[in-house]
């Protein structure tokens, strides 16, 4: 008799080995192909965090494009992953425009993948360049996580960019309206 591993097993033993010895944890997908049991979205998130996180994002796209082919949906972590490579290699352009494609693409991911690219302009130090982040989310009709928002907020103010804080401010006011308008 036996076990026959699932996908579970084999993403928590590829997981493992992928932080410590990638010819194994390539090995282990193969076995996995193999034995029948076809690679999920957190498959695929494992290799591509892994790439994203050595720089190698030319890799990890390599893999987002198999993923796609097998008509599996990214993770919202999997976008993560993209996007924090991309600030990684300080190609804050490229990851804005990652966010802008994949929130037409992935519409369960728009607010998330948004928020984390404004929230990581805040850890940066650039409230400045957060402001129209969330500007462009809320005039896409996404609601921008609350926390973040605030954050960007704060920081707007602390600069002495009343200017750019009563802009985000009114839009987001005018969204919330809008959807409780909307609701009522």
């Amino acid at each position: 008799m036996g076990c026959h591993p699932n996908s579970q097993i084999f993403n928590y033993l590829l997981s493992c080995l992928r932080k410590n010895d990638t010819a194994v944890a390539d090995e282990l997908l193969e076995l996995m192909l193999q034995s029948g049991c076809p690679p999920d979205a957190l498959t695929f998130e494992i290799f591509i965090c892994h790439f994203c996180s050595h720089g190698k994002l030319d890799t990890a796209f390599e893999w987002l494009d198999k993923m796609e082919s097998d008509d599996i949906e990214p993770r919202q972590t999997t976008h993560a992953a993209f996007i924090k490579g991309y600030f990684k290699l300080q190609q804050y352009q490229e990851a804005h425009q990652y966010v802008v494609v994949s929130s037409g693409k992935y519409k369960t991911a728009s607010n998330t993948i948004y928020s984390l690219l404004a929230n990581l302009h805040i850890k940066r130090g650039e409230p400045v360049i957060a402001q129209p982040v969330l500007s462009e989310m809320i005039e896409k009709g996404l609601k921008p996580n609350f926390a973040v928002y605030m954050n960007v907020l704060k920081h707007l103010q602390k600069s002495g960019r009343q200017d750019l804080a009563r802009n985000l401010e009114s839009s987001f006011s005018s969204f919330i309206s809008q959807q409780c308008a909307g609701n009522g």
